[in-house]
């Protein structure tokens, strides 16, 4: 987690973007501005609903980076492409949001199908390999989530350290 800054580079699509759309820089720069606002800071969950909320709604901060640079850069089907998960994470939030009672059972369905990944990857790759990458990564929305995956047996999932105390 972090403030982000953003440098899209320069090409000549995005140069026609600018020209068609003016006032898209301002505006940008106030929602980055907002979302390093909320986002960018080290966050400790009261409950699994704030957790859910939270942690996806920074995945749908990146994501909106990731569709604005498609779209400055002339790749609208990539664009297009990425908004529909965009808009899903987006719903979810604020399904979450009004119903904080259903976090737990949005968690324990990501944990399952975390478990159900884990275990397609060791038949790929060794065990010392998953762990490995395992160890550089913050698999799931929170904390008690891995410590579930890891009880459900045959995996042991490290979470690399944020840096916030």
């Amino acid at each position: 987690m972090g403030e982000i800054t953003v440098d899209f580079g320069q090409s000549a699509a995005a140069n026609e973007f600018t020209c068609r759309n003016p006032t898209f820089w301002a505006a940008f720069q106030r929602l980055l501005a907002l979302t390093n606002q909320c986002f960018g800071r080290c966050w400790a969950p009261h409950n699994a609903a704030e957790d859910v909320v939270f942690n996806l709604g920074e995945a749908c901060r990146d994501e909106f980076l990731e569709i604005a640079f498609c779209a400055v850069h002339g790749k609208a089907l990539a664009a297009l492409k990425l908004l529909r998960g965009l808009y899903e994470r987006a719903v979810t939030v604020e399904y979450i949001r009004q119903h904080p009672d259903k976090a737990e059972r949005f968690i324990r369905y990501a944990t399952v199908q975390q478990y159900k990944g884990g275990k397609r990857a060791l038949e790929v790759v060794s065990r010392e390999q998953f762990d490995a990458s395992m160890a550089r990564i913050r698999l799931g929305p929170s904390r008690a989530a891995i410590d579930r995956l890891n009880g459900m047996g045959g995996l042991t999932v490290k979470v690399a350290s944020s840096g916030c105390s």
